[in-house]
């Protein structure tokens, strides 16, 4: 039946799959490396350099996977004066080229696996208007906004979680920053939670002017190289055992992990 507010209306449907292989040349392959720091002795008074092997590499890796499915609709109202685009899609990646951990009896941290499965799902809408179109004047209107949503799905065999170390600052290069959880978005920040600094009314003071953390007070001691001091940052005692370790470490916002605060 024709619909007189509707100049041209159209539905769009479409479906992909496409590969990615970016990661280090080679990684399939096990290699070697040269450390000057090791050496074998010969006949007890010569040492040699000595080759040892630098990563496990993996036979069966192959290039992960990405499946798009799209639905879209176009609609033309009123003789032109109104358009309206809408897509609704679902991306899903799997066989992910991921350092999977290993089991210390490999003699390796970690290696290159096609591990876990990430969705991405969003709605993408646009409207364009004509107000006003005349000869001497035209007066159009365009409005757009769009919506998505990541998830993961799976990690390595049995890992519910897996840490991600920062890798742009030399100071902090071993702290893991990043968490990846099944069920949860991509991207959550994990760590301690500031809490304010250390005050003057924190401390004793002795005679000789030496600050000593009283001991009601959550210390930061395994966190600090040095003597804890007044302007110090804290950090915020999740278990309520005075110390902060790993244990007092959450995820921060987005997350629906709901048995630890999140800020």
């Amino acid at each position: 039946k024709k619909i007189d507010f509707i100049k041209d209306a159209k539905i769009r449907a479409g479906f992909g799959v496409t590969g990615n292989n970016r990661v280090d040349d080679f990684a399939y392959l096990p290699a070697l490396k040269t450390d000057l720091t090791l050496a074998y002795p010969f006949e007890n008074n010569s040492t040699n350099n000595t080759v040892v092997p630098s990563s496990l590499g993996n036979a069966d890796l192959k290039w992960e996977t990405t499946a798009q499915t799209n639905l879209g609709m176009d609609l033309n109202l009123f003789d032109d004066k109104v358009n309206i685009t809408a897509d609704v899609y679902r991306k899903v990646t799997f066989d992910l080229l991921l350092n999977a951990l290993l089991p210390p009896s490999s003699g390796f941290t970690s290696s290159y696996k096609n591990i876990g499965k990430v969705e991405n799902k969003g709605l993408e809408l646009s409207f364009t208007t004509k107000n006003i179109d005349k000869d001497d004047f035209t007066w159009s209107s365009s409005f757009n906004i769009a919506f998505n949503r990541n998830k993961v799905l799976a990690l390595n065999d049995g890992q519910e979680s897996q840490l991600s170390l920062i890798n742009w600052d030399n100071q902090w290069r071993g702290l893991p920053a990043y968490m990846a959880k099944v069920g949860q978005p991509l991207g959550l920040i994990y760590g301690l939670i500031w809490d304010g600094n250390y005050q003057y009314s924190d401390f004793d003071r002795s005679g000789a002017g030496v600050y000593t953390l009283k001991p009601t007070v959550t210390s930061n001691t395994s966190v600090y190289s040095t003597r804890i001091q007044p302007g110090h940052i804290k950090y915020r005692d999740l278990n309520g055992d005075r110390v902060i370790t790993d244990d007092d470490k959450t995820i921060f916002y987005p997350s629906i992990d709901t048995k630890k605060p999140l800020v």
